[in-house]
């Protein structure tokens, strides 16, 4: 707009940037006008821009973007950094979202158990308060439609205005209403604003009740799920850590008590995965299976998904003998629970498969990752993402047998799948750049390797060192470069202070030293 008066500047180069990305989302420029002097009117007298086919992720920023007033909008570094965040935020499963859905979640798991404290009399009327608004909030989202985001978005933000004017005689129900929506507005990709509303609302619970432990935790666990829609991994982790340590403080007797301890553990587990923090995630695994076990006892149902997970976080560091023992453990539990011919029991038997592979027991991986395949096609769609897990892992086979061809032109092609999701891909791409290594093709791992570099999810970061001395072998053994023996030391050096020198990746750089100082 500012250069309708001859005046621009770097947060002119901004709002541009936000007119073509608002383009890219929605097919069309955030103005439309049949020539420039009536766009010149639209952009003096501040006509509104509709933001409706927009996805709801993205609006808070291009609302910024799109400011009139160029001090209103962001800077280069933060959009770049908010970028970075909705990138690497958590995926969530698309599914059918209904209202009907959201109150059934709001009635049973809030409702139910609220206020218990308080007089009965009292307790009665906030219960009833609570539910009025939630009707009334469904009553006010239903003409717009009964299902998907869209609708499911409006009735969350008419429980938080709803909430905001009608709770204030029971600040600590709208505290946890607000914890409530803030999630369900993240979830449905408002990251933004879910995130300060749900901020708001534990800033409130820690004031009203700050003697009640349960509900102190519920409310940190709750926010910490929220940060973590919003790719702040870090304080996210705080907030979960806080929850444990409030519900450290509550008889863990009671079932629900005990499920909320889980889930906070799990969260935890999941958010150390998600910030490279690879070793700190298997210990999470480590105290989360103990603690289901002691809740549920070791031959239980419950506790073969943990045994999995554990599995997989003991192969990502390099304990191969730790991952095929719990894989083995998830396999024998899952079997002798009903589930030989079960998806959870091709998951199990994938993990048996990596960590044997990685182990060099091949022909023990082959028998594994074949019965893996069958309970995948037994239970899974034709065409399933999960699929390209197990074409991974068969490349990654055939590679530590010699048939380089055969590896490269799989995960060649398995990378090249535009429906994997960005973790899955990434991978992909970086077995490929490790097949072409080890294969001696030193221009095309090069090209390979930093094209993974430059994608590294935060998720993959202790995977850096190794990549940056990659590139500089390739640059060496294909280009005639200068020996890259500090960078290959400095690598070794930073996967060793990380834990991680059991990594085969560890082995293959001692060998590239090793080559350089002639043993």
């Amino acid at each position: 707009p500012e250069q309708f008066d001859g005046v621009w500047s770097a947060a002119s180069d901004l709002y541009a940037f936000g007119a073509m990305l608002f383009r890219c989302l929605s097919g069309r420029f955030p103005r439309v006008a049949a020539d420039m002097a009536e766009l010149e009117r639209q952009h003096r007298g501040r006509a509104q821009i509709d933001f409706e086919p927009i996805p709801l992720r993205w609006r808070a920023l291009l609302r910024q973007l799109l400011a009139h007033d160029p001090g209103a909008r962001p800077s280069a570094e933060e959009t770049r950094a908010r970028l970075a965040r909705m990138a690497s935020a958590r995926k969530r499963v698309v599914r059918r979202i209904t209202v009907a859905g959201v109150v059934i979640a709001l009635t049973a798991g809030m409702l139910a158990g609220w206020w218990a404290y308080l007089s009965a009399e009292r307790s009665r009327q906030r219960t009833e308060l609570v539910k009025n608004i939630v009707v009334e909030a469904v009553e006010g989202t239903l003409p717009s439609g009964r299902s998907g985001p869209s609708s499911v978005k409006s009735m969350y933000e008419n429980l938080g205005s709803l909430s905001e004017s009608r709770l204030g005689e029971f600040p600590d129900a709208l505290a946890e209403m607000q914890l409530v929506v803030g999630y369900g507005l993240a979830e449905l990709g408002d990251a933004e604003h879910g995130l300060e509303v749900a901020e708001r609302g534990m800033r409130l619970l820690l004031d009203q009740r700050a003697d009640a432990p349960l509900q102190i935790g519920k409310g940190w666990l709750q926010l910490g799920s929220t940060r973590a829609l919003a790719a702040r991994n870090a304080e996210a982790e705080d907030a979960v850590r806080r929850a444990l340590a409030s519900l450290d403080q509550v008889d863990a007797v009671d079932e629900a008590v005990r499920r909320v301890r889980l889930e906070a553990r799990n969260e935890l587990a999941i958010l150390l995965g998600y910030q490279g923090k690879w070793v700190a995630e298997v210990a999470a695994q480590r105290e989360l299976l103990q603690a289901r076990i002691d809740a549920y006892g070791p031959e239980s149902e419950e506790v073969a998904v943990d045994h999995h997970n554990l599995s997989m976080a003991y192969t990502q560091i390099g304990d191969f003998d730790a991952a095929i023992e719990h894989s083995r453990r998830a396999v024998d539990l899952v079997s002798r629970h009903g589930g030989e011919s079960s998806i959870r029991m091709g998951y199990a038997q994938f993990g048996l498969a990596m960590a044997e592979l990685e182990r060099g027991d091949f022909d023990q991986a082959r028998a594994s990752l074949s019965h893996a395949r069958e309970l995948y096609a037994a239970n899974l769609p034709e065409g399933h993402r999960s699929f390209a897990s197990l074409d991974i892992l068969e490349a990654r086979l055939w590679l530590r047998e010699g048939r380089h061809d055969a590896a490269i032109e799989r995960l060649r092609a398995v990378s090249a799948r535009g429906d994997l999701g960005s973790e899955r891909q990434l991978n992909a791409r970086r077995y490929l750049a490790e097949a072409l290594l080890r294969a001696s093709r030193w221009d095309a791992a090069r090209t390979a390797t930093a094209d993974v570099l430059a994608s590294l999810t935060e998720r993959q970061q202790p995977l850096r060192p190794f990549l940056e001395a990659a590139v500089a072998w390739c640059d060496y053994r294909g280009n005639g470069a200068p020996a890259p023996t500090e960078v290959l030391h400095r690598a070794l050096e930073n996967l060793q202070a990380q834990g991680l020198e059991r990594m085969p990746i560890h082995a293959l750089l001692q060998d590239w030293q090793h080559g350089l100082d002639g043993t």
